[in-house]
């Protein structure tokens, strides 16, 4: 019995192993730190639109804010691109969970077929 679920987790991971392998970080685009200047807000803007090739949303990193005298435009982009992060990162959370429903149900409709 160990031997078959030793089996089984083999093939689950290979499997998950070769759909996250199709992300190519290679190409990917994010950032560690993004700076967020009081008067440049369209160039933030215009980073914060971009998307990674590899990962969809492209994740701008720390963001720092440089010269914030109180602006209402910094301050709304700030959490425009905070209120994205999140969403991305629930929605990358549910893609992973679906994937491994699909290969659990694979692994579980072969093992029907096997017997």
């Amino acid at each position: 019995m160990a031997g078959d679920f030793n089996r089984r987790l083999a093939r689950i991971e290979k499997r998950l192993g070769k759909e996250l392998g199709k992300l190519n970080l290679r190409n990917c685009n994010c950032r560690e730190v993004t700076f967020l200047v009081e008067g440049k807000e369209q160039e933030f803007e215009a980073e914060m639109n971009q998307s990674c090739p590899a990962h969809g949303f492209r994740d701008l990193g720390i963001v720092v804010i440089e010269d914030w005298r109180d602006s209402r435009a910094v301050q709304e982009l700030q959490q425009e691109y905070h209120r994205r992060h999140v969403d991305a990162e629930r929605a990358r959370a549910e893609q992973k969970k679906k994937i491994r429903e699909e290969l659990l149900s694979g692994v579980i409709q072969e093992e029907r077929l096997a017997m």
